[in-house]
């Protein structure tokens, strides 16, 4: 009898153990079930499918995956994955009693979004492997309208007003730096207008030759190069052109509004002596040696009518050995770029506005002006 009951027990066993042991048809040794991904596809808001789309536009994800077995549940989820956004599709959760095997997420394209990107959608259940795939397609941005410096008066009148009275105005306008701005009339986000705060978006305008080269000529810096002197001075990478500048206003008309913050707020440590506190920085450390139209004076206490970004002054430089022989290109030496004591000194102390010095007398004086 005892012998019989062992039998009994041990075939019971036997039994149980096939019951969890013994996989569906397709479905991996030691599981009850088994889900598997099948196929993605991306669509239009019309269900049809589709590979190209355009910011704002509707999308549609479509997840086809099998669901065999009799127990557990089917968990999917997915990520969108692009160059300058991304999104996480909410989970779906299906049991198999529910008879259904597509799953589908509608969303709308953000107005910021371009280029490739690529969905990715995952199927999950208990005590089973993830199963994995994934679809491609591509964010066309659209082209925005220019609408004119004038709109943009509506929203910001205190830079439109800044930028009229500058010199910018009228040709170069909001739009040149910014961007078409339609998008941004419409939404209002800072998305859809270009925010650049980097130098080099005034090399577009403040540089010539390529930016490879300080072009002079007639014994002065021509214009338009601030990009290069500022590039090419003690300054970078400290300071750049914003740290400096309110682009939106100009320093000859109000300057307040257009400088940002004064030499002194970064060099605290300087004096000024020789009776010469009344002067700004830039009076002798960005002279008036870039001619944009017109000059006064003549041979060395010559002024041109812009102001040179250079800052450092070069006391042992002759007054025209800031240029090249052909007197085309303003030169470096080891440091970088110079100024020579005729555009720091001479263009003031030339008999006329203040007492008349020489070369030899700017060599002598301008180390005390420093205390």
């Amino acid at each position: 009898m005892l012998m019989l009951a062992e039998s009994i027990k041990n075939s019971f066993l036997i039994v149980v153990l096939a019951c969890f042991t013994i996989a569906l048809p397709g479905t991996p040794a030691g599981s009850l079930y088994a889900h598997e991904l099948q196929n993605i596809t991306v669509l239009n808001a019309e269900g049809s499918e589709q590979t190209a789309f355009t910011p704002g536009d509707t999308i549609q994800y479509q997840a086809i995956f099998s669901f065999e077995g009799f127990r557990g549940k089917a968990e999917l989820q997915g990520t969108i994955t692009a160059e300058n956004w991304s999104d996480t599709l909410a989970k779906k959760v299906f049991y198999p009693w529910q008879d259904n095997n597509t799953a589908n997420w509608v969303e709308t394209i953000p107005s910021h979004a371009a280029g490739p990107a690529s969905v990715e959608i995952s199927v999950s259940a208990p005590l089973q492997q993830v199963s994995a795939q994934s679809a491609s397609f591509t964010v066309m941005p659209l082209e925005a309208e220019y609408s004119g410096s004038l709109i943009c008066s509506s929203c910001h009148q205190d830079l439109y007003t800044g930028w009229q009275a500058s010199g910018h105005a009228p040709h170069v306008g909001c739009e040149i730096c910014h961007g078409p701005g339609g998008d941004h009339i419409k939404d209002l986000s800072k998305d859809s207008i270009i925010v650049d705060i980097k130098s080099e978006l005034y090399s577009r305008c403040h540089s010539r030759n390529d930016g490879t080269d300080l072009e002079a000529q007639n014994g002065f810096i021509k214009p338009l190069q601030q990009f290069y002197e500022a590039e090419n001075s003690p300054h970078p990478p400290a300071a750049d052109c914003l740290t400096c500048h309110n682009p939106h206003f100009s320093p000859s008309q109000d300057k307040g509004l257009a400088i940002k913050i004064s030499c002194r707020e970064c060099h605290a440590d300087k004096t000024v002596g020789l009776n010469m506190q009344h002067l700004d920085c830039e009076d002798c450390h960005m002279p008036l040696a870039v001619l944009k139209g017109t000059f006064t004076g003549h041979d060395i206490y010559r002024k041109a009518d812009g102001r040179s970004h250079i800052y450092r002054i070069k006391a042992k430089a002759g007054p025209y050995d800031m240029f090249s022989a052909d007197g085309t290109m303003v030169i470096e030496d080891s440091h970088g770029l110079f100024l020579s004591l005729n555009f720091a000194c001479l263009t003031c102390h030339n008999g006329t506005e203040e007492f008349m010095m020489d070369m030899e007398a700017a060599r002598q004086t301008h180390t005390l002006v420093h205390e």
